[in-house]
């Protein structure tokens, strides 16, 4: 699996690189939908935020490969171009960064209701608080088909955190 994983990462380098990405997008003319959930610059133990930076680096990416628009523009467009479209999921807060790196950046927020009238967190930022506020060495949940993690110390409980965050989702 790990072999695969790099595999993959090494082909993901070579064509990046090498500029054939790059000319299969422009001459796609095809529209791309972009999709985050948060943007923070601090380690993200469930790896749903992208840093300010990197994302600056995605928009000034767009504008060189065509145009960054809403989804308006990108379904009712009549004439061909690549264009792009930026979601974000679960209505973060730090989404209003968004607005301190350009103006007028066009994007879709996708508001997650939550847990009404209650102040209850969503699921994995819970598990977060839970994992690493625990005081025990080991937590063993093979009887939901999942592993047993050890939490015996800050990065055992943040690689269980990550690795209990993919299983659930599978």
């Amino acid at each position: 699996m790990l072999i695969k994983r790099w595999v993959k990462y090494v082909l993901a380098l070579i064509f990046h690189y090498s500029g054939l990405n790059r000319r299969k997008i422009i001459t796609s003319n095809q529209h791309y939908i972009l999709m985050f959930h948060r943007i923070e610059n601090e380690r993200d133990l469930l790896n749903i935020s992208i840093p300010v930076e990197y994302l600056k680096g995605i928009i000034q990416w767009t504008k060189e490969l065509g145009q960054l628009v809403g989804m308006t523009d990108m379904i009712e467009a009549e004439q061909d171009a690549v264009r792009f479209c930026i979601t974000f999921d679960d209505g973060f807060e730090s989404v209003k960064k968004l607005n301190e790196l350009e103006k007028e950046i066009p994007y879709i927020l996708y508001l997650a209701t939550g847990y009404i009238e209650t102040s209850r967190k969503f699921w994995a930022i819970e598990l977060e608080r839970i994992i690493m506020s625990s005081q025990v060495d080991e937590i063993n949940l093979s009887s939901f088909q999942l592993s047993s993690y050890n939490l015996s110390s800050v990065g055992n409980k943040e690689l269980a955190i990550s690795k209990l965050n993919s299983e659930v989702k599978k």
